[in-house]
């Protein structure tokens, strides 16, 4: 699939991101307003699981730039407390994931970043 020479950051995430913050890795962002090629495409509600009813909103262009203008840095490490039934096995066999994070509408569930070429 060509990107027409766009840099597309896709984020996607489980239900909808309108209300709450899109985050962005600090080298996104310094990609995202040193480059006007840099667009975000966000996959939202695919937590449901039927692609019919996925929204894609893209970010680009002017939008973006503005967007950019009024981000706010964070810098924290949040870490995720388990329920019981989900901790790690430290002396045992199993691993499973916190499903506070799973179920998290702020983190991004999947993040690629393709190049044109």
């Amino acid at each position: 699939m060509g990107s027409g020479g766009r840099i597309i950051e896709v984020k996607a995430v489980g239900g909808l991101l309108r209300g709450y913050g899109l985050l962005l890795e600090p080298r996104q962002v310094e990609e995202a307003r040193a480059n006007p090629n840099f667009y975000v495409y966000l996959v939202e509600n695919v937590a449901q699981g039927d692609r019919a009813k996925f929204e894609l909103r893209g970010l680009g262009g002017d939008h973006l730039r503005r967007l950019l203008e009024r981000a706010r840095e964070h810098r924290y490490f949040e870490l995720a407390t388990t329920s019981r039934g989900t901790e790690t096995t430290i002396a045992g066999s199993s691993f499973q994931p916190s499903s506070i994070a799973a179920r998290s509408r702020m983190l991004p569930a999947m993040t690629t970043l393709s190049r044109p070429g």
